[in-house]
């Protein structure tokens, strides 16, 4: 399959979980590929067994532009809906896999616009959990330096028509100190988050010296904010290429013994 010839910038594959309508055994893939002017979602199907151009708009019809940098390695699927966070600093884009729509979720409203005017700390990474009552969530990680202590802000916003569309201020969960933490996803009800232990801090650079070649990966239940460790493991490359899945179908899922 072709597209009009222009430089691709960044091309990125994804499972697609099989939804409670679909037949166990199918399965779908979708690879997103940005260009200069636009952004287009070839989706395979195993049923079929062919690929299609699903959706093909333009950044101009979205009411942005090209994102600077690469970011669609990292993103997040949520009530069957993929979201990308990395992409720009102050908006999400939003793929609807059962309208096969591209839309944009804006960031900067309500709490969000606080939490980026506080001096003295950084915002790192953000990260869309499924809320309660069909309520919009996000994880928001975000480093206070001198010391340097890494917080998680847990913020929500309503998708009905009855409440504003601001994001607003859940809770604020502060993480184990002396570890520089990266959130690499989400699924069902449950955070992950990789941490690297270190043996000093450079709080001037902002830098800092890992305290070995291994990192720990955590989960945490968005419902209670409990954090668990799941598994320690060693460095690999490049770090943030991790993504956790549920529902795959039987043909595609690991055989029990």
């Amino acid at each position: 399959m072709t597209v009009q010839q222009e430089c691709l910038a960044e091309f990125a594959p994804m499972l697609v979980p099989v939804g409670e309508e679909e037949d166990e055994s199918s399965f779908r893939v979708i690879c997103t590929a940005c260009y200069k002017t636009k952004l287009v979602a070839f989706v395979f199907s195993s049923i079929t067994g062919q690929w299609c151009v699903a959706a093909s708009p333009s950044w101009s019809s979205l009411g942005t532009v090209e994102p600077s940098w690469n970011g669609l390695f990292r993103f997040n699927y949520v009530r069957g809906c993929f979201y990308w966070p990395a992409l720009w600093r102050d908006k999400l884009l939003m793929l609807d896999m059962r309208l096969m729509e591209f839309s944009i979720v804006n960031i900067l409203t309500g709490y969000h616009v606080q939490l980026t005017n506080q001096p003295g700390q950084s915002v790192c990474m953000s990260t869309i959990v499924d809320g309660a009552e069909g309520a919009l969530e996000m994880f928001t990680l975000v480093a206070v330096y001198s010391p340097t202590t890494f917080y998680l802000h847990h913020t929500t916003r309503q998708n009905n028509g009855e409440s504003p569309k601001e994001w607003q201020l859940k809770n604020v969960i502060a993480l184990p100190p002396r570890c520089r933490y990266f959130t690499v996803g989400a699924t069902e009800r449950f955070l992950f988050l990789r941490c690297i232990r270190i043996a000093q801090w450079d709080d001037t650079a902002r830098g800092l010296l890992p305290e070995d070649n291994e990192f720990d990966l955590f989960s945490l239940d968005v419902k209670t904010s409990e954090l668990k460790k799941v598994c320690r493991a060693k460095h690999y490359y490049p770090p943030n290429l991790v993504h956790s899945y549920f529902g795959f179908p039987p043909s595609l899922s690991k055989p029990s013994l």
